[in-house]
C-alpha cells in the first residue's frame, strides 16, 4: 500500500500526519463524509437562504475534508505544549476549516498522491475540445 507522511510546524502546530492508499473501508468513509457534507450544505441553504456558503467552502467540505480524513491513519502531535493539538477523531469540518491553509494544502496533496483515483475529474471549460483518447493495442507488434 502506498503511504505518505507530512510534517508541519508553526507557532500553533507541530504535527506529523500519516496517510495511506485507501482500502474499501476508507473509500466508504470518504463517501460517507462527502454525503454528510452535501446533506448539511443542502440543509443550511434551506434553513438559512440569507446566509449562503461560498463555493470554495462547499468544495473544501465535499472534496478536501473527506479525502484528508478518510486517508489519514495517524496524527502525531510532536510537541504537547503547542497551543493547538490535532485529534483525528475530533476534527470536525469547522475545526478543519480553521487549520492553517498551508497545512490543509500539503495534507490534501499527500492524500491525493497516494489515492490518485480520488482526484476530481473536472469537465473541460466550454469551448475547449477534449483530447482524443488514444487507442492502444494489447497485441505485441
Amino acid at each position: 500500500m502506498r503511504k505518505a507522511t507530512i510534517e508541519y510546524k508553526d507557532d500553533d502546530y507541530d504535527v506529523i500526519i500519516s496517510v495511506q492508499q485507501a482500502d474499501v473501508r476508507a473509500g466508504i468513509a470518504r463517501s460517507t463524509i462527502l454525503n454528510a457534507q452535501i446533506l448539511a450544505s443542502r440543509k443550511q441553504r434551506e434553513e438559512h437562504p440569507d446566509k449562503p456558503v461560498s463555493v470554495m467552502e462547499r468544495a473544501i467540505a465535499t472534496l478536501t475534508y473527506p479525502v484528508c480524513i478518510a486517508s489519514t491513519t495517524e496524527i502525531v502531535n510532536n510537541e504537547p505544549k503547542t497551543p493547538k493539538q490535532l485529534r483525528l477523531q475530533r476534527l470536525t469540518l469547522d475545526k478543519f476549516l480553521a487549520l492553517p491553509d498551508a497545512l490543509a494544502l500539503i495534507w490534501e496533496e499527500a492524500s491525493l498522491e497516494v489515492n490518485p483515483h480520488w482526484v476530481p475529474k473536472l469537465a473541460a471549460p466550454e469551448g475547449e475540445e477534449k483530447e482524443p483518447v488514444k487507442e492502444t493495442s494489447s497485441d505485441a507488434a
